[in-house]
């Protein structure tokens, strides 16, 4: 299993998720936004949406690169990767909103 390619591409995957959300949420909802992803504050279904959808976009994009430059068990070296970058982007996101607010 080649671990540095998972990690590296799990946390190059989570980063540009996160940033995405965040810039989808200052576009559509401004500093408003922000503010209420601090607070955890329910958002609009829309706005969550897609936050959700670009998260899952990256997600799947890095497991793709993943199954793509691996020769053993790719599918379960894939779906690790999604899921990590899923968790990681999830995480960022809310660490990012909570530091932008202040």
């Amino acid at each position: 299993m080649r671990v540095k390619l998972l990690v590296l591409t799990a946390f190059v995957g989570a980063i540009i998720g996160a940033c995405a959300s965040l810039g989808a949420v200052a576009g559509i909802l401004g500093r408003r936004g922000l503010v209420l992803a601090k607070y955890n504050y329910r958002p609009d279904t829309s706005v969550a949406f897609v936050i959700c959808l670009i998260l899952v976009v990256f997600a799947s994009l890095s497991a793709t690169f993943v199954y793509r430059h691996t020769a053993r068990r790719r599918k379960f070296q894939a779906a690790l990767t999604g899921a990590l970058t899923f968790v990681l982007s999830v995480m960022i996101f809310y660490t990012a909103a909570m530091f932008l607010v202040q």
